[in-house]
């Protein structure tokens, strides 16, 4: 293992991703999972308002971008709101924050892992006569993890290279289905179908946009890939603020539009119900004209977007895990490089807990639990965006207590059986924290 050093004889990651690469690293967070399952999911709760929980969503991720993108600027090192709650906070909430990040995008990377399973399942059934097990997915899902975490064991450039390819492809099927839905709904009357679940008067007031906006938020955080790996792009003042800002509104335009069109075709229960399987766009597209290629096309794209997803958060993960090590949170090895530069052993305790979680079998269960655990997590960000001295801040202060007052306002939406998760990482974040006091590296400010 090499341990290059930096003027603290600390190791360090070299800076190689340009702002290509740094945009694609965002889009491939956050093009990919939240479309088969985050938008049916808030279907449940908010019905034919889901395009406008979806802009809800995407303003508070806007304004959470923002402060991500002055603070991954003014300090551009791996870990991300790790690094910007200990700077700026108190270490402790530093802890809290990395712990946090660990937990919300572990299960969202299960539920992508999960969700490529039943994509790609899906696709096998339909052209064969195979009867899977019912384990099947599961499997599916822990094979996927071993084998991209061998991808980027072999080095971030060629990572890069494979992800940037990915994105290009999911992309062209995604406009495949909006194309497809745009002529359909040109020659079918444009009326919503009918569904069970707006029986219920809850689900179609404007109140029900707080909880499908929370769990819709989450699809928005791959921009976090960004921050977390600013140690690792060129020119960062200029790089990290442009990519993050454009992977948002890109990301916003395009999960609008798939949900205004999907809620013109398929009921909000059945989106739903498509959604806890990660197969929404696939059910969705054997209901419109040549149905067999186009389900091909989508169950295409829906397994390359959650391996793209996957990729970014492994990636991801393992840099706040080699930044918690660095600091002497976790143990030592986590923060050692190999000959690529890249944190090893970080990446495969990474690899180790996203296989765990998956073996829970539940996409739900992890979307909802990283959805309260990330918007906790942006909240910390936020928090210390307010504290940036003047001469580091890049745009107004009113983004940063939007996004604030914003991310702890959805928490509450959250079902209480996950606060009851949160509090116990909270207690287990104290001992922690009590733990490693002695050895914590608080960096400077300047």
């Amino acid at each position: 293992m090499n341990q290059s050093s930096n003027s603290s004889s600390q190791p360090t990651l070299k800076r190689i991703v340009g702002l290509p690469g740094a945009i694609a690293l965002g889009l491939g967070s956050m093009i990919g999972t939240g479309i088969y399952v985050s938008l049916g999911l808030g279907a449940y709760h908010a019905q034919y308002l889901t395009p406008i929980a979806v802009i809800l969503a995407g303003l508070l991720a806007l304004c959470n971008a923002l402060s991500s993108a002055q603070l991954a600027a003014a300090h551009p090192i791996a870990g991300g709101t790790y690094q910007y709650a200990r700077i700026y906070l108190h270490p402790f909430l530093g802890l809290l924050a990395g712990i946090l990040f660990l937990t919300a995008k572990s299960a969202s990377a299960s539920a992508a892992s999960l969700a490529f399973a039943n994509n790609f399942i899906r696709l096998i059934n339909h052209y064969t006569t195979l009867n899977l097990p019912s384990i099947t997915p599961t499997i599916l899902g822990l094979l996927a993890i071993i084998a991209l975490t061998i991808v980027i064991l072999t080095g971030l450039r060629r990572s890069n290279q494979f992800n940037i390819t990915l994105i290009l492809l999911v992309l062209a099927s995604l406009l495949t289905f909006i194309i497809a839905c745009m002529i359909y709904l040109a020659d079918s009357p444009t009326s919503p179908p009918q569904s069970a679940l707006a029986q219920e008067p809850l689900k179609n007031s404007y109140q029900s946009l707080f909880p499908a906006a929370a769990l819709i938020f989450v699809a928005y955080t791959g921009y976090g890939r960004i921050a977390t790996m600013g140690e690792e792009i060129t020119q960062p003042k200029r790089n990290i603020p442009l990519a993050v800002i454009f992977t948002v509104l890109l990301t916003a335009i395009l999960y609008t539009t798939i949900a205004y069109l999907a809620l013109k075709i398929a009921t909000p229960d059945d989106f739903y119900k498509a959604a806890v399987s990660g197969t929404a766009l696939e059910q969705i597209s054997s209901q419109l004209p040549k149905p067999n290629l186009l389900i091909t096309i989508i169950a295409l794209g829906a397994i390359l977007a959650t391996l793209t997803v996957l990729l970014n958060l492994i990636l991801g993960l393992s840099r706040v895990v080699f930044a918690m090590a660095r600091n002497h949170h976790l143990p030592q090895p986590f923060s050692l490089l190999n000959q690529q530069h890249n944190p090893t052993f970080a990446i495969i305790l990474v690899a180790i807990i996203i296989l765990l979680l998956t073996t829970l079998g539940s996409i739900k269960t992890a979307w909802s639990l990283s959805a309260l655990t990330v918007l906790i997590y942006y909240g910390l960000t936020n928090l210390s965006a307010l504290q940036l001295p003047k001469q580091h801040r890049l745009y107004p202060r009113i983004f940063s207590i939007l996004g604030l007052l914003g991310c702890f306002t959805l928490s509450f939406f959250i079902e209480p059986i996950y606060w009851l998760v949160f509090l116990a990482i909270f207690i287990l974040t104290t001992f922690w924290h009590l733990l490693t006091k002695a050895h914590l590296q608080r960096p400077d400010q300047t």
